[in-house]
């Protein structure tokens, strides 16, 4: 029996939310397949071959994108966000 990939499996691997990874993935000409793995309680999920699954992050990179990874997100600025002008300039 051929592995497959779930929908949320991929969006996870690839960075992208769910709905952009569907678009993305039936942009690209693959189609999907309907399993009900136990991780959906038994319903019925959007799934791809694993080899269609390794396709799809191989166009990505070549496309520049990289795999999500915790090191890329940018820093936040914990101060505060506006000016404060203790001198009252009459601005």
């Amino acid at each position: 029996m051929p592995k497959y990939i779930t929908l949320r499996q991929l969006a996870r691997d690839i960075g992208l939310d769910t709905s952009n990874t569907r678009k993305y993935v039936l942009k690209q000409g693959f189609e999907f397949v309907k399993i009900r793995t136990h991780e959906s309680g038994n319903q019925l999920v959007n799934a791809l071959s694993e080899q269609d699954a390794e396709t799809i992050k191989l166009i990505r990179q070549k496309e520049g994108y990289t795999p999500k990874s915790e090191d890329s997100a940018v820093p936040i600025n914990n101060g505060p966000g506006y000016f404060y002008d203790p001198i009252d300039s009459g601005i």
